[in-house]
């Protein structure tokens, strides 16, 4: 499974390359010339929760099992 990150590089690529907006290679394979922005704060947000996610884990170690115990 391709991430978000991934598609919207390939989209910007092929953007350039063809000389049009993210938007228009969006338009013409889906008919929907805002996906490229929603893909976008998609990304952001996906971000933003794995940040928060990692400090959160960091600043809550838990303590260490045994091997074995029951949890």
């Amino acid at each position: 499974m391709k991430s978000i990150t991934d598609i919207i590089e390939k989209v910007d690529a092929f953007a350039q390359v063809a000389g049009i907006k993210p938007s228009q290679v969006c338009r013409a394979a889906t008919g929907n010339p805002r996906l490229y922005d929603r893909l976008k704060r998609r990304a952001e947000q996906t971000q933003a929760d794995a940040t928060r996610l990692e400090e959160y884990m960091a600043k809550n170690q838990p303590e260490q099992h045994e091997a074995g115990a029951a949890q």
